[in-house]
C-alpha cells in the first residue's frame, strides 16, 4: 500500500506539470511564489518525474528478480531433498554423511528464501532502507547455498561432490563461503542498521567492521578445516601436540574477533532501545531477542533435537519482522486493516443527515477515529474548549485545524495508537479529507444553537412585553377608562337635571382625563419592543417593516456595516425608518423610496429615508398625533438629532444617534 501511496504521489506530480493555464486568463497564484529563475522548468520537472518514475521501477525489477532466483533455488533445493529422500528410502546410499528427516532438510532449505520474503517486503515498500536489502540480497545468497548443498548431496553433481568433495563443487564453494560470511556479518551488523536503514557511523562503525573480520577468518578457518581443500590433510589433527594446541588456539582467533564487534553492536542496540520510545524500542527488542536465539542456539551442538532447534531459529527473524510490520508499523508501513475512505466519508454522511442523532458530533468522531484505527479523538472550538471526545483521546499524533468559509471553527486531534508512533501519508490525507466533514458538522450545529437561542430569546421578548401590558392596562390605562366612564354617566346626569355648570365642570374633567390616556397610551406604545427584532434581527426586521408599511411602492433599503447597537437604538431606528416610510406612503404620494442606514466616521448611526414625493411644508407641521414630534423626541431622548427637507421633489428625513461600543 504504502509502495502504491508512493506511486501516486508520482503520478500526481506529473499531473501537476501539465496542469493548463486556468481558463480565466490570470496567472496561476502559485506563480508568484517561485522564484523567476525556475519558473519555467517545466520540462526540467517532467524530466525529473520521469527519471524518479524509472528508478522505482527499476529497483522493483532488481527486488522481483532476486525474489525469484531465490525461489526457485528453493524449489531446486526442496526437490534434491525429496529426490534424496526417496533414494535413501530405497537403500541406494549416495554419501557417506548421516542425512536429517526429509521434514527437517526441507525446513533448513527454505530458511534463505524466508529471510528473502522479508527482506523483498521491505525493499519494495522502502528501497532506502538498507535492511531490507541486506535480508533480501543475504537470504538469496544462503538459499543458493543451500540448495546447492542439496543438488550435490541428492548427486546431481556426481558421487564425489555427493560425498562431500569440493574440488568437485567450485561453485558450491564460492557460495557456501559468500553465504556463510554473510549470514554471519549480518546476524552481528542488523543491530546497528536496524530499524532506520542508515549506514553505520562514528561509534557504530569499528565494531562493524570487526564483525566482518571475525566473519572472513571463521570462512578462511573453515577452508582450511576441509581434507579435500588442504590435499587431504586435517591441520588440527595432525603434528605433535604442541601443534595441536597451536591450532586450538588459533581456532579461537575469528570466535574472539566476532564476538568483540558483535558483543559491542549489541550492547549500543540495548543501549539505544533502552533509551527509544514505543514503539522503536519494541521493534528493537523483538529483533535483538531473534539474533541472540538464533547465535545461541547454532553454538549449542549438532544433535538432531538441536538441529530442529537451530533451523527454528533461523525463521525467527523474518517473523520478528513481520511483527514488527503488523503490530509496531514498522519503517511507517502500515498493514493493518483501514476502512475504506468512501466508506468513511460515507458513514460521516449518514449521521449528518440522520438528524435525529443527539450526539451527533460524538458519532462523527467515533467515524473518523476508526478510519485509521485510532485510540481516540476530540474536537475543541476556537477558544480552545472541548466540544466533544471519542474513545481515549491521549496526546495528539495529528491536529488539523476547522474552518469554514475562511472562518475558524476549531480543531480535530486524534490521537496516535502509542507513543512515538506516526500517522502514514495516507491516514494523513484521510484525515485532513474527514475534517471538512467535521468542521461542516461543528458549523451547523452551531447555527441550530444560535437558531435556537434566537427563538427562546424571541419567545422571551414575547412573554415580557404580555406581562408588561398587563400591568399597564391593568394598572394604569384600565383604571382611567374606568374613571372616564363614571364621568360619562355623571355628565348624562347633569345634562337631565339642567345643570349646565355642572355638566360643564364634569366635561372640562373628562377632557383631561382623556388628554391624560391619550398620553399613557402614546406611552405605552414607545415603550414597546417590537417582536420582529427579537425574531430577525435588525437588518431583516428594518427590511420586513420597511416592506409593509410602504404597501405596493418600490422601496429599496441599504444597511451598511454597522456597530454594536443597544435595545433602545434599535427601537428608536425601527420606529423612525417606519413612522418616515408610512408619512411618505400616505401623504407625499411617491413613486419610490430609498431607505439608508450606516454608521458615519464619529461612531453615529445615520438613517435617511428618502421620497420623491410631493414634500410639505415643515415649519406648517403641528405635534398633533405620534407622527414628526414623536420621530424628534425618540432622536432627542437617545442624543440625536432628526433634520427633515422637503421640497416639490420629495422629502429627506436625516437622523443621527449615538451608538456606543463597536462590534469586536
Amino acid at each position: 500500500e504504502s509502495g502504491h501511496v508512493m506511486f501516486l504521489s508520482l503520478r500526481t506530480d506529473l499531473q501537476r506539470v501539465d496542469d493548463p493555464v486556468p481558463p480565466t486568463g490570470l496567472p496561476d497564484p502559485m506563480a508568484r511564489a517561485t522564484c523567476p529563475a525556475t519558473r519555467d522548468h517545466g520540462p526540467w520537472r517532467a524530466g525529473r518525474a520521469t527519471a524518479t518514475l524509472i528508478a522505482m521501477w527499476t529497483h522493483r525489477a532488481v527486488v522481483s528478480s532476486l525474489l525469484a532466483v531465490a525461489g526457485l533455488a528453493g524449489l531446486v533445493g526442496a526437490a534434491a531433498d525429496g529426490y534424496a529422500a526417496a533414494l535413501a528410502a530405497s537403500g541406494e546410499v549416495l554419501t557417506t554423511s548421516e542425512r536429517m528427516p526429509l521434514a527437517l532438510a526441507l525446513g533448513a532449505t527454505l530458511v534463505g528464501l524466508g529471510w528473502a520474503l522479508a527482506g523483498a517486503l521491505l525493499a519494495w515498500l522502502r528501497p532506502g532502507n538498507l535492511v531490507g536489502w541486506v535480508l533480501l540480497v543475504v537470504g538469496t545468497l544462503a538459499q543458493l547455498s543451500v540448495s546447492e548443498e542439496s543438488v550435490a548431496a541428492a548427486g546431481w553433481w556426481g558421487p564425489a561432490a555427493a560425498d562431500g568433495d569440493w574440488t568437485a563443487r567450485p561453485v558450491g564453494l564460492v557460495l557456501t563461503l559468500v553465504g556463510g560470511w554473510s549470514i554471519m556479518t549480518m546476524l552481528g551488523v542488523l543491530p546497528a542498521i536496524y530499524p532506520d536503514g542508515r549506514r553505520p557511523s562514528g561509534h557504530w562503525r569499528w565494531p562493524v567492521l570487526t564483525v566482518a573480520a571475525g566473519a572472513l577468518l571463521f570462512q578462511v578457518q573453515w577452508a582450511l578445516s576441509q581434507p579435500t581443500l588442504t590435499g587431504g590433510v586435517d591441520p588440527a589433527a595432525s603434528g605433535a601436540e604442541a601443534a595441536a594446541e597451536n591450532a586450538g588456539l588459533i581456532r579461537l582467533v575469528p570466535v574472539t574477533v566476532f564476538l568483540v564487534g558483535a558483543v559491542a553492536l549489541w550492547a549500543l542496540a540495548a543501549a539505544s532501545m533502552f533509551r527509544s520510545p514505543a514503539p522503536r524500542r519494541q521493534q528493537l527488542g523483538w529483533l535483538l531477542g531473534s539474533v541472540v536465539v538464533i547465535l545461541v542456539a547454532n553454538s549449542l551442538g549438532d544433535s538432531l533435537s538441536l538441529q530442529v532447534a537451530q533451523i527454528a531459529s533461523l525463521y525467527l527473524l523474518p517473523l520478528s519482522i513481520a511483527l514488527a510490520l503488523l503490530r509496531y508499523r514498522l519503517l511507517g508501513i502500515d498493514a493493518s486493516p483501514r476502512a475504506d475512505p468512501l466508506r468513511s466519508v460515507a458513514e460521516i454522511g449518514s449521521h449528518v443527515t440522520s438528524g435525529d442523532d443527539p450526539e451527533l458530533l460524538g458519532a462523527v468522531l467515533a467515524s473518523v477515529r476508526r478510519s485509521v484505527d485510532a485510540p481516540g479523538a476530540l474536537v475543541r472550538d476556537a477558544g480552545g474548549q472541548v466540544l466533544s471526545a471519542s474513545g481515549d483521546p491521549g496526546r495528539p499524533g495529528l491536529i488539523c485545524d476547522l474552518a469554514v468559509g475562511g472562518v475558524p471553527v476549531g480543531q480535530l486531534e486524534v490521537s496516535h495508537r502509542w507513543s512515538g508512533d506516526r500517522f502514514t501519508p495516507r491516514d494523513e490525507r484521510l484525515l485532513r479529507t474527514l475534517a471538512a466533514q467535521v468542521a461542516a458538522v461543528i458549523h451547523t450545529q452551531r447555527l441550530g444553537e444560535e437558531l435556537e437561542a434566537q427563538r427562546d430569546a424571541a419567545r422571551a421578548a414575547r412573554t415580557h412585553e404580555r406581562e408588561r401590558l398587563r400591568r399597564e392596562l391593568h394598572d394604569g390605562l384600565g383604571p382611567a377608562l374606568t374613571g372616564i366612564g363614571l364621568g360619562l354617566s355623571g355628565l348624562e346626569d347633569a345634562v337631565r337635571s339642567d345643570h349646565v355648570e355642572r355638566a360643564q365642570e364634569i366635561a372640562a374633567v373628562l377632557r383631561q382625563e382623556v388628554g391624560g390616556t391619550v398620553t399613557e397610551v402614546r406611552r405605552i406604545i414607545d415603550d414597546l419592543h417590537p417582536a420582529s427584532l427579537e425574531e430577525n434581527g435588525f437588518a431583516e426586521a428594518i427590511r420586513q417593516r420597511v416592506t409593509s408599511v410602504a404597501a405596493n411602492l418600490p422601496v429599496s433599503v441599504r444597511i451598511g456595516h454597522l456597530l454594536e447597537l443597544p435595545p433602545q437604538v434599535e427601537q428608536a431606528a425601527y420606529r423612525v425608518v417606519g413612522e418616515a416610510v408610512a408619512n411618505a406612503a400616505r401623504h407625499a404620494n411617491p413613486t419610490a423610496i430609498a431607505v439608508c442606514i450606516d454608521c458615519d466616521e464619529t461612531g453615529q448611526l445615520v438613517i435617511e429615508v428618502r421620497d420623491d414625493g410631493s414634500g410639505f411644508d415643515t415649519a406648517a407641521s403641528t405635534a398633533d398625533g405620534i407622527g414628526l414630534p414623536s420621530m424628534r423626541a425618540r432622536a432627542r431622548e437617545l442624543g440625536g438629532l432628526l433634520t427633515i427637507e422637503s421640497s416639490t421633489a420629495g422629502t429627506t428625513v436625516l437622523c443621527h444617534v449615538p451608538i456606543g461600543i463597536p462590534v469586536a
